[in-house]
């Protein structure tokens, strides 16, 4: 249950930012810890409600050079999310 009210408060704050968000910004803002950050967005991403944004030329599976992943809300798109 903490990964899911994890992922909540990090829709929360996705829905707030005008632009995808990565976990290290996540975590800059003092939402949540990087692990509970990595934690939710895999939550979010496994039950369709948040997308993850490659960038281009990534690899699948790469992760960025801070760590990080970046990621939209899948909800029509008009929610950037992690």
């Amino acid at each position: 249950m903490k990964t899911h009210r994890n992922a909540e408060r990090l829709i929360g704050y996705l829905r707030g930012q005008h632009q995808p968000v990565t976990v290290a910004r996540v975590v800059d803002a003092g939402v949540m810890s990087s692990r509970d950050a990595s934690d939710a967005r895999q939550y979010g991403v496994r039950h369709s409600v948040i997308e993850r944004i490659r960038r281009p030329g990534e690899r699948t599976g790469a992760v960025l050079a801070d760590g990080s992943t970046t990621a939209r809300c899948s909800h029509g798109g008009r929610h950037p999310v992690l």
